[in-house]
């Protein structure tokens, strides 16, 4: 909620005209390796259940989408940046968000089977709703800074230094190119 919150401020008192999301998330997909990037290519939140209504499994009752596409532009530019200054560690995919911190391999196999998610986080998605009901150009780009399987022996703290300067580096590089 803090995120969707703050990106409601940056539109309102700010009137920022696009948003890029930077962070870390869990991979979904066994193709990716602690330290790859994931692009978005849209954002889902995977623990809205209101299939015993009827709904499908991550569908927010009737709204027009409940998976936000990212803005092609700014998964270009993001995707182009990070391939210059991380080569071989870059993929685009959808980025799925909930309120609980992923670490059941049985849960990572359906967010993955059942979602089509890449990886898995707790906030992108809430930002991605809040641009989208704003009308504003949206990114998420996430460190995959675990398996989300709990075999995580990575140093958290330390490896969100790594992934803040990886982040730096993949906005400040779409910056120079960005309109």
């Amino acid at each position: 909620m803090n995120a969707a919150i703050c990106t409601q401020v940056l539109i309102d008192r700010f009137n920022v005209d696009k948003v890029i999301f930077t962070g870390v998330a869990g991979a979904l997909d066994p193709d990716l390796e602690i330290g790859d990037i994931v692009v978005s290519t849209s954002s889902l939140q995977h623990d809205i259940d209101v299939t015993a209504l009827g709904f499908a499994k991550g569908v927010i009752p009737y709204q027009d989408t409940s998976d936000w596409a990212a803005d092609a532009a700014l998964v270009q530019a993001a995707s182009e940046a990070g391939d210059k200054l991380f080569p071989g560690h870059m993929k685009m995919g959808k980025v799925l968000s909930g309120d609980q911190f992923i670490a059941d391999r049985d849960l990572v196999a359906r967010l993955r089977d059942e979602l089509n998610g890449s990886c898995v986080e707790m906030e992108g998605a809430s930002v991605a709703q809040v641009c989208a009901m704003n009308e504003v150009p949206y990114v998420v780009i996430r460190s995959i800074s675990d398996k989300a399987d709990g075999s995580a022996d990575v140093n958290f703290a330390a490896f969100t230094v790594t992934a803040s300067n990886r982040s730096f580096a993949i906005v400040n590089e779409m910056l120079q190119h960005l309109g």
